[in-house]
This record gives C-alpha cells, structure tokens and sequence, in this order.
C-alpha cells in the first residue's frame, strides 16, 4: 500500500498571494480610474473585471467616459479605450496599468507592481521583479549598480565605494 506524501511549497509562488493583502492595505491610499468611450466594445468587456478589483480589493473605482468629458482624455494622456489607471489620492502620482482588455491575475500583479512603485518600495528598475524575488536572481539591483552613474555607486548605498579597481 502506497502512503500519499506531502510536499511543502512555498506559498509565495501563487500567482497574487503576496499582492492581494498588499493591495487590500494600500485601498485608501490608491484608486482605479477606467476610461472609456459608449462606443467602445472592450470597454464592456473590461469594466467586469475593473469591478472584480473592486469587490476583492476593497478599492474606490471609477469609470470615465472621455466622450462626455474629453479634458480628462487630454488632461490624462488617454487616447485609447479602455485605459486602466492607478492613482494616489491627494497627489498627482499616477500610472497606466492596462491599455486595452487585460486579464483580471493581469490586473493585480500591474497594480501591485505600480503601487509598489508609487510608494516607493521598489525602484523602476525592479518594475518587472515579481513578488518575492527581491534581492533575488531576477531583481535588477541585487547584483549591486546598474551603472557607474547609478546612486548606488556614488556612495549612496554603497558609502565609501570607489570605482576606481583596487590593487
């Protein structure tokens, strides 16, 4: 008789595990703005899954239509439908996370990604290093600078390095 053994995994490598709650604790801080147009067919298919974000996320949303109000579109930058944005309330920080019809799993991990950024927990440079692989094989400034002009290497973290080769 064979006995089923369990493998112990780590959580971390589902896909959302750690944006969820991340993203559930930022809800008063960020809000999604969807643009779109009455005309504009994926915009339907879109707004669901902006709602989902929503009900899961404990997040204000909201829907724009730039055909009533094309200062938005101007003001924005928006020129396709439907556009998917994170914003932080009481400031002027914002990002694009979807142009065009994105996937719900899509959704999350672009506004974990942009929130991580906005807050400033992560750099550009580690936009696309996915959650917990910081310092990891994958995140961009785990191997030190970037490059000679990067902060890092003019004493920022690295206090006292000097580029020039010891001997």
């Amino acid at each position: 008789m064979r006995r089923a053994t369990w493998c112990a995994f780590d959580v971390s490598l589902i896909p959302g595990a750690l944006a969820r709650p991340y993203l559930r604790g930022r809800a008063n801080e960020f809000a999604l703005v969807m643009f779109s147009r009455s005309t504009c067919g994926y915009c339907r298919v879109q707004w669901p899954i902006v709602q989902r974000f929503q009900e899961e996320m404990g997040w204000q949303v909201t829907l724009m239509d730039i055909d009533r109000r094309p200062e938005l579109a101007q003001r924005f930058g928006v020129e396709i439908t439907p556009t998917t944005m994170v914003i932080r309330r009481g400031s002027q920080q914002r990002m694009v996370i979807a142009s065009g019809v994105e996937a719900y799993p899509n959704l999350i991990q672009t506004a974990y990604q942009a929130v991580r950024l906005l807050a400033g927990d992560i750099r550009p440079e580690q936009f696309l290093t996915g959650a917990g692989e910081e310092d990891g094989f994958f995140d961009a400034l785990s191997a030190g600078p970037v490059s000679a002009t990067d902060p890092r290497a003019l004493g920022g973290d690295l206090v006292g390095a000097s580029l020039e080769p010891q001997q």
